[in-house]
């Protein structure tokens, strides 16, 4: 049932009515690798627990996790919710266990499995498209919630022809073979034999013959007409899910409006909004940019309240700061890389933005960056000081210095406005630094996670000798396991990620972990631009026909890219560079994979081509670019018969068998496969 988000608290009252009333729990299913998710999870379980309803909590890394938990639950478990998964899986055909053995009991089997689905309420938060049709239009218990409101327009056609599939899926016509004798002459008959017209008072003296292949033509021509319309519906179908995938919204403000309809919003909760917009700057810039008036209303109207019920409680009024201060501010802010925990210099050199603009991987760029510095009046020492030990002085005056003299060398959008959160006297922590703390949680393990001294050790021995020799130096802290078992270590992992984030996302916050987290994405980042220089000045980038091609193969650093976000990261970093410094007029997509020894496959994740970033501010209205890789990955797996893993909810990234690999990319390469755009038919 697809529903309109502006219709949420309505549905939430039910929700609430049918959970109080049956006693039963609600079961939150969580895409544990989408920041996005995470906080509208992290806000939806706030207010069910404000509201007296008994939840639980469950990460899902892909899949079959999904399908397994799911078949796990109990039956009071009556109310089931996703988020950040499943609006583009059928869940009635995938979420049931079938039995394939026994085709006496098949029927029974699948209305006993489906049962599990059928018999429970279901709501779907999932930003991915295109939405399965199955769920949006075929099951009343299943609630898909969409935040964009102009899918209700765009879908009106595809649900008439959803609906004229399902009618005509049944029709015993279309699967009967006819296998008459006469088939061929009945339909080749010509339209001038005019049998359709006898009349009925002559009916008697015509040939009984002819009458009786009269008849036949006519039932001949209609059964042909219905199967190319039945064909035509399909092929509109498959085109429907052939688009491409996409994110179409932001989960975090679909959970806060429903959440400030209730009157439980707070500044927590705000928080949890901005940072979940600020999560997709990286992947869908233009719903971040879009939302950006959106964030700056709702931050003002949240502290103005803040305040109003702080003055109200306390007699004396005052501004002076506290160590309870809980405050968002919306200041000047850059498109630089930790700027506030790390030197001015570093923050540069990390930064995507400046990499990609002033070509910092080569000599000549580094030195037109000291250059800008001498231009701005910045030392170089003082530009290698922490930004706590940086001058007061250039702290106060960095944003006009920079106004001044960035459009010399091509970083005028580098400033930009962004919100930063004050926690007391604790520390102050933009929502930019906040997400790329947290996205290093997720990535990397507290427990068996990467020391510093080893990153450090990797960026020197990188260019050595390309060896993997020395891989286990970095281990993921798994022993010698079987493949299968393996994958459930490094399951368990990521859920362990998952819950030592969402400590991270409480009010007062695990600032332990937090600070840890700053210092894993220092590291990471560090690591990313390394391996990204190291792949742009060896010419180690293919061009292949419609798309770039980057495989990693050997390194000390490899089993960090086992994980999906750390190699997204890198492919995007490499997208970013290509993009801002390509000389032709079409954006290129790109295939990224590495190889992973203890599984002996290749995890690839395709790539769709990336806007510059003036374009976005220019027009942050800009439709996204579907990502078509999914279909083509799936299709050449099929045409191939290569041995693959598809696990992740983001359908384009895959995992490849080693002795697959390159007749995979070969075939991928030769199968016409397109999703570039042509700069020159954008409007900039």
């Amino acid at each position: 049932m697809h529903v309109r988000s502006s219709e949420l608290p309505s549905i939430y009252n039910k929700l609430l009515l049918l959970a109080h009333s049956q006693s039963c729990g609600v079961v939150i299913f969580v895409s544990c690798l989408d920041l996005d998710s995470i906080n509208a999870a992290k806000m939806l379980s706030l207010i069910l627990k404000k509201d007296l309803v008994q939840l639980q909590i469950i990460p899902v890394t892909g899949f079959s996790n999904l399908k397994e938990v799911f078949l796990r639950l109990d039956e009071s478990s009556k109310i089931v919710i996703f988020i950040g998964c499943g609006g583009m899986l059928n869940l009635i055909d995938y979420l049931p266990e079938g039995n394939d053995d026994d085709e006496d009991e098949e029927e029974e089997d699948a209305e006993r499995d489906i049962s599990c689905v059928t018999n429970r309420t279901i709501y779907i938060f999932d930003s991915h498209r295109p939405w399965d049709l199955h769920n949006l239009f075929g099951n009343d218990n299943i609630y898909c919630i969409d935040d964009y409101e102009d899918a209700f327009t765009e879908l009106e056609d595809i649900k008439k022809i959803y609906y004229n599939f399902l009618e005509m899926e049944d029709d015993p016509e279309l699967d009967s073979d006819n296998d008459d004798e006469d088939a061929d002459l009945y339909d080749n008959m010509n339209e001038q034999d005019n049998f359709d017209d006898i009349d009925e008072e002559e009916e008697g003296e015509v040939n009984p013959l002819k009458r009786k292949i009269t008849e036949k033509a006519i039932e001949r021509r209609q059964i042909k007409k219905k199967r190319t319309e039945f064909s035509n519906l399909q092929r509109k179908l498959n085109d429907y899910y052939q688009q491409g995938t996409f994110i179409r919204s932001c989960l975090s403000r679909t959970i806060y409006f429903l959440v400030k309809k209730l009157g439980y919003a707070n500044l927590q909760t705000t928080w949890l909004y901005i940072t979940g917009v600020v999560s997709l700057e990286r992947t869908v810039p233009q719903i971040a940019y879009s939302l950006k008036n959106e964030l700056i209303k709702e931050t003002k109207l949240m502290t103005n309240f803040t305040n109003s019920s702080n003055n109200n409680n306390n007699k004396k009024r005052t501004s002076q700061k506290n160590a309870d201060l809980f405050q968002i501010n919306f200041e000047t802010d850059y498109h630089l890389f930790l700027l506030r925990q790390t030197s001015l210099l570093d923050s540069f050199l990390l930064s995507n933005y400046c990499n990609a603009k002033m070509q910092l991987w080569h000599e000549s760029g580094r030195k037109k960056l000291n250059s800008m510095f001498a231009r701005m009046g910045i030392s170089l020492i003082e530009s290698q000081k922490n930004w706590l030990y940086l001058s007061s002085t250039i702290k106060q005056k960095l944003a006009q210095i920079m106004e001044d003299n960035l459009s010399f060398y091509g970083l005028q959008n580098l400033i930009k406005k962004g919100f930063v959160k004050n926690n007391g006297f604790r520390n102050s922590c933009s929502a930019n630094d906040f997400v790329e703390a947290i996205m290093a949680l997720l990535e990397i393990n507290i427990k068996t996670g990467i020391s510093e001294n080893s990153l450090q050790q990797n960026n020197n021995n990188n260019n050595n000798n390309g060896s993997d020799k020395n891989e286990d130096e970095l281990d993921d802290g798994y022993e010698e396991l079987p493949v299968d078992e393996m994958l459930v270590e490094r399951s368990k992992k990521w859920v362990e990620n998952f819950w030592q984030c969402w400590d991270c996302l409480n009010e007062d916050g695990n600032q332990v972990l937090l600070k840890k987290g700053l210092v894993f994405s220092h590291l990471l980042q560090k690591q990313i631009v390394s391996r990204g220089t190291q792949y742009i000045e060896s010419r180690s980038i293919r061009h292949m026909k419609h798309f770039r091609l980057c495989v990693l193969k050997e390194g000390n650093d490899l089993q960090l890219y086992k994980h999906p976000l750390t190699l997204l990261r890198l492919g995007d970093w490499l997208l970013e560079c290509c993009c801002e410094s390509s000389d032709d007029k079409t954006l290129l997509p790109m295939v990224i994979a590495a190889f992973d020894s203890k599984t002996n496959t290749y995890l690839c994740a395709g790539m769709s081509p990336k806007y510059p970033l003036g374009m976005i501010i220019v027009n942050s209205k800009r439709d996204p670019i579907p990502n078509k890789f999914g279909n083509a990955f799936r299709a050449v797996a099929r045409d191939t018969n290569a041995t693959v893993r598809i696990e992740s909810f983001d359908s384009t990234i895959i995992e490849v068998k080693k002795e697959d690999f390159l007749p995979f990319l070969e075939n991928l390469s030769l199968s016409g496969f397109r999703n570039e755009k042509d700069l020159s038919l954008i409007h900039i």
